[in-house]
């Protein structure tokens, strides 16, 4: 039976709505200002120079600015959400299992042995993780080509980094009184048996 962690999807909308806010308020709260300091007129000289002339109506520049936002937004939101929607991270007694999506249809497994984490920790929370109460969780790798692994906006990362230390402490455990067990067999063996 697999333990599997899921990024909280939720937490994951909420913050992108947050960034996408603050974009949308920056580039209006820009606009504002360049038309009330400068005039948005005063960036259409450069067209006028060579003979275009461009009028600009600051109100419809708002709105389809606005428009071309909230679109390109949805479209953000629609990404996130079929990316994480589709990611999870199970851990069986030997490996875990990564499954991410590729290029927002397919999905993409990789299989990680226990024997190649080295370093399970949480990496420093951001400004939002600590509002949400999420981070993310780090493992060091080895004997892979890829050195590190991470898995994002997990809940309550600490007592998940916690339970992902057991689960490697058991299949340590395990794996020695294996070996020992193999061991102990092997010298029997060699010396006539039991």
């Amino acid at each position: 039976m697999a333990t599997v962690y899921r990024p909280n999807l939720k937490k994951v909308i909420i913050e992108t709505l947050v960034k996408i806010s603050a974009i949308v308020t920056l580039i209006i709260a820009i606009l504002v200002m360049l038309e009330f300091t400068a005039g948005l007129d005063t960036f259409m000289s450069i067209p006028e120079s060579f003979g275009v002339e461009i009028v600009v109506n600051f109100p419809q520049v708002l709105l389809w600015g606005f428009i071309t936002l909230v679109v390109i937004s949805t479209f953000v939101l629609l990404g996130v959400y079929i990316s994480m929607q589709s990611r999870n991270y199970a851990f069986f007694d030997n490996r875990t299992e990564i499954s991410t999506p590729s290029m927002l249809i397919f999905n993409n497994t990789k299989q990680v042995a226990y024997k190649n984490i080295v370093k399970v920790y949480v990496q420093e929370q951001s400004f939002f993780d600590g509002i949400f109460n999420t981070g993310t969780i780090v493992f060091e790798l080895t004997g892979l080509a890829q050195k590190e692994l991470s898995f994002s906006f997990i809940d309550e990362p600490d007592q998940v980094v916690v339970n992902i230390q057991d689960i490697l402490r058991t299949y340590q455990l395990r794996t020695q009184a294996e070996f020992t067990e193999r061991h102990k067999i092997d010298g029997l063996l060699e010396r006539g048996g039991f």
